[in-house]
C-alpha cells in the first residue's frame, strides 16, 4: 500500500499527520525516503523536526535521514552546520525568518522546518516542487489549520502512537476520524467551488443561487443562523470551526432544518464521536475539501511507558 501511494504518480504531495505528539511522523519518513531514495524527494515540516532531543520531554528524537539530491527546507543554523555538504537553491524570508531551500549533495542528517502560516506553507512546497522535487513530504500536525487539510496536499498518512492513551481511547479516536474521512465531498462547478472556499461568511442557496450572509463565525451568531435556517434553504455553507459548544446550542436547530450543510473540511467538526453520529444522522453532511487519508501508520512505542506488542497494537 505505501509503495503503491509513493509511486502514484497524481500524489505530489503527501502529508505526515500524527494524533498526538511522539507518534513516529519522523521515523516514518525516513522510513519513506529510504524506500524509494531514487525519487526527487523534497521533505519540510510545519515546525521544526529532526532535533536529536525532544523539547518538552527531553528524549532522544530521530534525525531526518535525506538521500542525496534531495531538497529540503531549513532555517540559517541548519544551514550554517552543513556547509560544503549542501548547496543553496534559493531562500525567502516568512514572517521575518529567514528559510532556505537545500540540496543534500551527500547522504545527510538534518533538521528541517517550513513556514507557521498555511499560504506560506503551500507556496514553499510549491517552490521546491519548482525547483525540481518530483514528491513534496510534509512532517504536519493535525490541526484544521494545517497545509494537510488544503486541496494542493493530495493524499494524508495518518500517524497512531500510544502517547494518545489507553487502548480504548485511541480505538474512540480512529472510530472518531474514520467517520471524518467518510464525509464526502459535494461535486460542484469549479467556479463555485472558488466561490465558497474563498468565502469567510456563512453562505445559503436557495433557487440555485448562493447568497452570502452577514456571519462570520456561528459564535455569538446563533440568532442569525437560526433566521437563515428557518428558511428553508436547499443547502448551507459553514467556512469556521463547528464546536461542541456550538453544537449544543445549535443541534436543535439543525436537526429541524435537516438539509445540506457543508463544511470547508471534516476537519473543521471538532466534535466527539457521538456529536458527528448525531448529526449526520439528522443531516446531510458534506465538505468542499475531502479528508484524504489513505493510510495508517502505527506506532506502539510512547514517552514514559513501556513498548505495546506491535502485533497486539495493531489488531
Amino acid at each position: 500500500m505505501l509503495d503503491r501511494l509513493i509511486s502514484t504518480k497524481a500524489v505530489k504531495t503527501i502529508a505526515l499527520v500524527g494524533i498526538s505528539k511522539n507518534s513516529g511522523k519522523t521515523t516514518l519518513l525516513n522510513g519513506i525516503l529510504r524506500l524509494k531514495p531514487q525519487l526527487k524527494w523534497a521533505v519540510m515540516s510545519t515546525g521544526l523536526d529532526g532535533e536529536t532531543q525532544d523539547r518538552l520531554f527531553k528524549t532522544p528524537k530521530p534525525r531526518v535521514l535525506l538521500p542525496q539530491d534531495s531538497l529540503f527546507c531549513a532555517d540559517t543554523p541548519c544551514l550554517e552546520g552543513h556547509g560544503s555538504r549542501v548547496s543553496i537553491l534559493g531562500g525567502e524570508s516568512f514572517s521575518g525568518r529567514k528559510l532556505w531551500y537545500l540540496k543534500a549533495e551527500e547522504e545527510l542528517e538534518t533538521e528541517i522546518t517550513g513556514p507557521s502560516n498555511v499560504r506560506e506553507q503551500i507556496r514553499t512546497a510549491k517552490a521546491m516542487q519548482a525547483l525540481g522535487a518530483k514528491k513534496v513530504l510534509i512532517d504536519g500536525s493535525l490541526d484544521r489549520k494545517s497545509i494537510a487539510f488544503e486541496d494542493s496536499v493530495q493524499a494524508i498518512i495518518l500517524c497512531i502512537g500510544t502517547s494518545y492513551g489507553t487502548g480504548e481511547e485511541i480505538v474512540q479516536e480512529i472510530k472518531r476520524l474514520n467517520l471524518m474521512i467518510g464525509i464526502p465531498a459535494l461535486p460542484m462547478s469549479v467556479s463555485m467551488y472558488r466561490r465558497l472556499k474563498e468565502s469567510d461568511v456563512l453562505m445559503y442557496q436557495k433557487g440555485g443561487r448562493w447568497h452570502s450572509s452577514e456571519v462570520e463565525s456561528l459564535i455569538n451568531r446563533e440568532d442569525e443562523t437560526r433566521n437563515i435556517l428557518a428558511t428553508k434553504p436547499d443547502a448551507i455553507y459553514i467556512p469556521t470551526g463547528y464546536t461542541s459548544m456550538l453544537h449544543a446550542r445549535m443541534y436543535p436547530v439543525l436537526k429541524a432544518y435537516g438539509g445540506d450543510i457543508i463544511f470547508r473540511h471534516p476537519q473543521c467538526l471538532a466534535l466527539t464521536k457521538a456529536e458527528l453520529e448525531q448529526l449526520r444522522l439528522h443531516c446531510r453532511i458534506h465538505c468542499l475539501i475531502p479528508f484524504r487519508v489513505k493510510l495508517f501508520a502505527l506506532n506502539p512505542w510512547a514517552v514514559g511507558k513501556s513498548p505495546q506488542d506491535a502485533n497486539r497494537f495493531r489488531a
